[in-house]
C-alpha cells in the first residue's frame, strides 16, 4: 500500500493506493505526506481489525439528502425536523464539505463545519451578523453526528469522523428561573380567549406546547381527573399536523387538579355552544384547544401571544417556562422526582434532578438539619 506523490503545476498532492478484494482503490489527495501516512496507518489498523471499508464516490451532499429522506419515511423525524435538517445542510454543511466524498471526511473537516455552524445567518436590528447561540450550534452538530454515525453503522464509512473529533460544542448550563405561582396567577388573569385555556393547561399540567395543542377530548377523563398524552401538534410553515409521541415516557397519563377539571368542563360547554352556532362549518377534530371553529391553533400563535403577554406584565419568561413552573411547584411540594419525571414525560429521573435541582435549596437545608439532628449539632 504505497503513498504516491502527484504534482500538477505548483500543486502537490499525496494519494494512498490500496487493494481491496482484488480492486485498486485510491484515497486522497492530501496536502502533506504526513496526512497521507496517517491515513495509510489507519487503513492498515482497520484491515487488521477487519473494519476496513473501501472508498466510494458518494458525496456528502448526496448522502445527507438520502439520510434526511430516509429518516422522514421511517417516521424518525417529524416534518418540522426534516425541514430543519434540510435547511441546516443547505446553509452550513454543503458549502463546506458538500462536494467531498463521504469517506474522505476527517475530524479537521468537522471543525470547519463547526465554524460555519457558529455563524448566524440572521441579521439583528442595526447589527452585523452575530454568532449563533451555543445551544443552536450543539443542535446542528447533533444532527451531523447522527448522520455520520448512521453512515458508519451502514458500512458506508469505516468510522464516523465525529467519533475522533476533539472539539465537540458544549452547551453552558443555564439555571432556570420560571414564573412563581403568583406570577402564574397574574398571567392567567390577563390572558384572553382562545389562548387562556392552553396557557392554563401548560401551567397546571406541565404539558409541552405541542401536547396541549394536540390534546383531544377522547383523551381526557374528567370523571377520574386525568388526561392521556396520545398525540402532539407540530407545524411546517402554516400547516399544522399531528404526530404520535415515539417514546413510552412521551405517551403518558397526567393527573388533573380539581381546578383544572372545572376549567375543562367549562371549556367543553363553551366549545359545544360554538359548534352549534357554526354548524356545518365546524372542523370536527375533537381538539380541546381550537381557533374558534374547531381548527387547530398554530403553535407559533400561542408562543407569540404568551411572549407578548408576559412582556406587557413585566414578567421575564416564555411559554415553555410555564411547564417548568409546574415541575418546580410539584418538587417544592415534596413530590418525588421519579413521579415528577413520569408526569412531565422526562426521559429519566436524573434529567429531572439535573434540570430542577438548583431550584430546591430547601431540600439541601433539610439534609443539613438531618445531619445536625443525628450528631447533635
Amino acid at each position: 500500500m504505497p503513498v504516491i506523490k502527484k504534482t500538477r503545476g505548483r500543486s502537490t498532492r499525496y494519494y494512498v493506493v490500496t487493494r481491496f478484494e482484488g480492486r485498486k482503490q485510491s484515497h486522497g489527495g492530501y496536502a502533506t505526506r504526513r496526512e497521507a501516512d496517517a491515513v495509510l496507518n489507519k487503513i492498515r489498523r482497520d484491515k487488521d481489525k477487519r473494519r476496513y471499508r473501501p472508498p466510494n464516490a458518494e458525496s456528502v451532499s448526496a448522502y445527507m439528502a438520502e439520510w434526511i429522506e430516509r429518516k422522514a419515511l421511517k417516521g424518525d423525524h417529524q416534518p418540522r425536523t426534516t425541514a430543519y435538517c434540510r435547511s441546516t445542510v443547505a446553509l452550513y454543511v454543503e458549502p463546506v464539505i458538500g462536494d467531498m466524498r463521504l469517506c474522505d471526511v476527517q475530524p479537521k473537516h468537522i471543525d470547519q463545519v463547526l465554524d460555519a455552524f457558529r455563524k448566524s445567518t440572521r441579521l439583528g436590528k442595526g447589527k452585523d451578523k452575530t454568532e449563533s447561540k451555543p445551544a443552536t450550534v450543539a443542535r446542528r452538530y447533533g444532527m451531523l453526528r447522527a448522520a455520520f454515525a448512521d453512515a458508519a453503522k451502514s458500512h458506508r464509512i469505516a468510522a464516523s469522523p465525529c467519533d475522533d473529533h476533539q472539539h465537540k460544542p458544549k452547551v453552558p448550563v443555564v439555571n432556570l428561573n420560571p414564573p412563581s405561582p403568583e406570577e402564574i396567577e397574574r398571567i392567567l388573569a390577563a390572558a384572553t380567549l382562545p389562548c387562556y385555556l392552553p396557557l392554563a393547561l401548560s401551567a397546571w399540567t406541565g404539558l409541552r406546547r405541542g401536547e396541549v395543542l394536540g390534546l383531544r377530548w377522547k383523551d381526557v377523563n374528567l370523571d377520574k381527573a386525568f388526561l392521556s398524552v396520545r398525540q402532539a401538534a407540530t407545524f411546517t410553515g402554516r400547516e399544522v399536523t399531528f404526530y404520535l409521541p415515539k417514546s413510552r415516557r412521551g405517551q403518558r397519563t397526567v393527573p388533573l387538579t380539581p381546578q383544572t377539571v372545572a376549567m375543562l368542563r367549562e371549556a367543553r360547554v363553551e366549545q359545544d355552544r360554538r359548534r352549534l352556532a357554526i354548524g356545518p362549518g365546524w372542523r370536527d377534530l375533537d381538539l380541546v384547544v381550537d381557533n374558534g371553529d374547531g381548527s387547530p391553533m398554530h403553535p407559533e400563535r400561542l408562543t407569540h401571544y404568551a411572549g407578548k403577554l408576559m412582556r406587557n406584565l413585566g414578567i421575564n419568561a416564555k411559554l415553555h417556562d410555564l411547564r417548568h413552573s409546574a415541575a418546580t411547584v410539584m418538587l417544592a411540594a415534596g413530590v418525588s422526582p421519579a413521579i415528577v419525571a413520569e408526569v412531565m414525560g422526562h426521559a429519566s429521573m436524573s434529567f429531572t434532578h439535573n434540570r430542577y435541582g438548583h431550584l430546591q435549596p430547601d431540600h439541601l437545608r433539610s439534609a443539613a438539619d438531618a445531619m445536625a439532628s443525628a450528631y447533635g449539632g
